[in-house]
């Protein structure tokens, strides 16, 4: 009898119990790669004995505080545009690299997501995130002040423009950097984001000859501010990156965008230099490139 039951209760919970619904799977559309992962192959640098580790910055400005626009995700710095940034670090293992960004114009999450990203790409774990406030010529100038920032509908030469403020953050950057680094690191570099190779040994054997290096617009009718780099040991670069800097907030404040401070330094430096020296590489893609689109951090709901 006992045996009967048992095997009446098997029979029910195996064919009349409920049985569990069975999810269907999902169909995504194809997600691309992480933006940044790309494999490339590390470069070594051509360094001599007292040259240190080349510093190489970045820097990304929002127009108006990011509690101030909405914005698609939790994070207001389209990360997708640091991958050639990403790309550039996993190639040159021996250089410092520096990302920028102004902490008054960003908030929490945002911090969390970039920091979260340059960390899972980073090979060799040589990006640091900085704050442009810790630089005090920045931190005190009405220029940079959040309450001054205008949104990216406006002109570029009104105060307060993301281009006016970018032009003379970089350089204060580069000053900052030549002023606490330039006994450990001999080379300093400013760079966009578009830049796909930095070049750097390139680069390293112009400023040897002439102290500094820019991009090569491909005409001398004017100067590109995309990429710098600057020889801290250079007897002028020494005596007035810091003179530049003052200008370059001066002429900001003014509404000049960067060419026209640096152009200044860069004729001081070198007269006649477009026509006569060779200090430009042309590292840059064309002013109208555009960063290829990647939808990996919409998907996630990030940017």
């Amino acid at each position: 009898m006992k045996f009967g039951a048992a095997l009446l209760d098997l029979f029910n919970r195996h064919f009349w119990a409920p049985r569990p619904k069975v999810l269907r799977r999902r169909t995504f559309r194809k997600i691309a790669s992480v933006p940044g992962s790309a494999a490339v192959e590390s470069v070594e640098l051509r360094l001599f004995e007292n040259d240190g580790m080349p510093i190489v910055n970045y820097m990304w400005l929002n127009d108006v505080p990011e509690w101030q626009r909405r914005h698609v995700g939790t994070c207001s710095i389209p990360l997708e545009k640091l991958a050639f940034a990403i790309e550039n670090a996993n190639r040159y293992p021996e250089a410092k690299f520096k990302f920028w960004v102004d902490g008054g114009l960003i908030g929490p999450e945002t911090r969390f997501w970039l920091a979260s990203h340059l960390y899972a790409t980073s090979r060799h774990q040589n990006i640091e995130i900085c704050d442009l406030r810790s630089i005090p010529e920045y931190a005190a100038d009405p220029l940079f002040a959040p309450q001054n920032c205008l949104a990216m509908t406006r002109s570029r030469a009104d105060f307060g423009s993301v281009y006016l403020r970018a032009d003379a953050a970089r350089v204060l950057i580069l000053n900052h950097c030549h002023s606490k680094h330039k006994d450990q690191s001999k080379y300093i570099f400013y760079s966009d984001l578009d830049c796909p190779d930095l070049a750097i040994n390139n680069a390293m054997n112009v400023m040897r000859r002439y102290g500094v290096v820019i991009n090569d617009l491909g005409t001398t009718e004017c100067v590109s501010h995309g990429y710098i780099g600057i020889d801290c040991d250079h007897p002028f670069v020494d005596l007035n990156i810091g003179r530049l800097a003052k200008y370059s907030v001066d002429a900001a404040k003014d509404r000049f965008l960067g060419d026209v401070a640096l152009d200044k330094f860069l004729n001081a430096m070198h007269p006649n230099y477009m026509q006569r020296l060779p200090i430009r590489i042309s590292v840059l893609p064309q002013i109208s490139f555009v960063m290829p689109h990647n939808n990996f951090f919409r998907a996630l709901g990030v940017n």
